[in-house]
């Protein structure tokens, strides 16, 4: 159980910032689908970059 006041940790981890943004600026740049993101450890995932896009775009 938690205490009052405390933040519960669910689901997974935020993506940094800066892999959120790298994978951003490959599909504004490249025009490539959400799909065709690569993968690895200087990118976020797909679902991630655009939940963020999303949220942020309003």
């Amino acid at each position: 159980m938690t205490e009052k006041g405390e933040k519960r940790e669910r689901g997974m981890p935020q993506a940094p910032f800066r892999h959120v943004l790298n994978t951003l600026m490959y599909v504004l740049i490249t025009g490539c689908r959400w799909c065709d993101v690569p993968r690895g450890e200087i990118w976020a995932s797909k679902s991630s970059a655009h939940r963020w896009l999303c949220a942020k775009g309003k």
